[in-house]
């Protein structure tokens, strides 16, 4: 039966990975019958707009626009509402005050569950929907009824191998270099591991100075590190080429110029703490680039080509604001994966191709989200 979603998150036009799933899913879910509106807390501000046949609603004066919610669901007439976004950050009591059915498609990155997510079930008393095998286990644990949903991508015209990437890295000048990639968004000290994985390239280098590390991110960021120092303090300025940060703060860097990036790669890092999914990670294997990701959290079953970082139980890093725990990946074992890589990761460029494609948003689509729509639309 068809359903009337008001979707909450980034704008389907913003140049993030909730910007993209965003656009993906408003158009999947109509081919589904569906009339999707979204409200974007991020990306418009005081106007309505129609994206690619999508009505998208401004957010408010609250930060997450909860402010505004209520409104735009009744103007869309909605019968339910999917926020796609950390969860904790939403007042549950005020989204229930607000007579409104939702669901939260929410990451999940620590373990157990944090106690922030948890206030926020237990007030709001909306339906959690696990975007990881990982978070629908954590939610399970801590007692609720997750359903499953995993992120998905265009893998079939945006995210897929260069067909001429010989010349592309001729023509960037990576035709003779052992090029490892970052991508990640620079927004806090910690999480993406950004100072271990520059630590782990500087060791690294010592034996391979052909190796370049191409970092997709902000230099700076108020909230995160400071990338430019971090490079100079480690002295490998000259190994590493940071993204520019005008076009990603402006948001003029299109999903095709991410793809080839990714492409052109030999190798994508991302160990970092703990991801809810780690869009990043399967972006790049669906482009042929296999990765090198920390053993905890979505990374370990998104990791279908290239190495796990193996995480000590005396190496978790207790998270205060959730009350509950990371993995702090090691410098060391991330350049002895990094190791591997400069031997082997050539050989690996198919299997994570035909790794990615099972997360295909057209399979993700019929196989996932259609059932959870049921099952919510059945509970309705």
């Amino acid at each position: 039966m068809p359903v009337r979603i008001l979707w909450l998150s980034n704008a389907p036009h913003a140049p993030s990975g909730y910007g993209r799933q965003t656009r993906i899913w408003a158009k999947k879910l109509r081919e589904l019958g569906h009339d999707v509106a979204v409200v974007a807390f991020h990306g418009l501000q005081s106007s309505v707009l129609v994206h690619e046949g999508t009505v998208v609603y401004p957010g408010g004066d609250d930060q997450w626009a909860q402010d505004i919610l209520p409104g735009h669901y009744q103007h869309h007439r909605a019968d339910l509402l999917i926020t796609l976004m950390d969860a904790w950050v939403l007042d549950g009591q005020r989204l229930k005050r607000g007579g409104m059915r939702f669901a939260h498609w929410m990451p999940v990155d620590c373990d157990p569950l944090g106690t922030m997510d948890t206030r926020v079930l237990d007030e709001g008393e909306g339906q959690p929907i696990a975007m990881s095998r990982f978070g629908e286990r954590v939610l399970s644990e801590a007692g609720y009824s997750p359903l499953y949903v995993p992120h998905g991508i265009d893998a079939q015209g945006t995210f897929e191998p260069l067909k001429d990437r010989e010349e592309w890295r001729k023509k960037l000048g990576f035709s003779s270099r052992f090029v490892i990639g970052v991508h990640g968004a620079n927004m806090d000290p910690l999480r993406k591991g950004f100072a271990e994985m520059f630590a782990a390239f500087a060791l690294f280098r010592k034996k391979h100075p052909d190796a370049l590390l191409v970092v997709h991110s902000r230099p700076r960021s108020a909230q995160g590190t400071d990338l430019v120092t971090l490079a100079q303090r480690l002295g490998i300025t000259d190994a590493v080429k940071i993204g520019d940060e005008y076009s990603i703060v402006a948001g003029i860097v299109p999903d095709t110029e991410i793809a080839r990036w990714l492409g052109v790669c030999d190798v994508l890092m991302n160990c970092s703490y703990g991801e809810g999914f780690g869009l990043a990670v399967l972006e790049a294997q669906a482009c042929g680039t296999p990765v090198i990701t920390t053993d905890f959290s979505a990374m370990s079953e998104l990791t279908g080509a290239g190495w796990k970082v193996q995480v000590d139980p005396t190496e978790l890093f207790w998270n205060r604001g959730h009350s509950s725990w990371w993995a702090r990946p090691s410098v060391r074992r991330i350049a002895a994966c990094l190791e591997k890589a400069y031997a082997q990761a050539p050989g690996l460029r198919q299997k994570a191709r035909d790794f990615a494609l099972g997360y295909d948003a057209d399979r993700v689509l019929t196989e996932f989200w259609k059932p959870a729509l049921e099952s919510l639309e059945d509970a309705r």
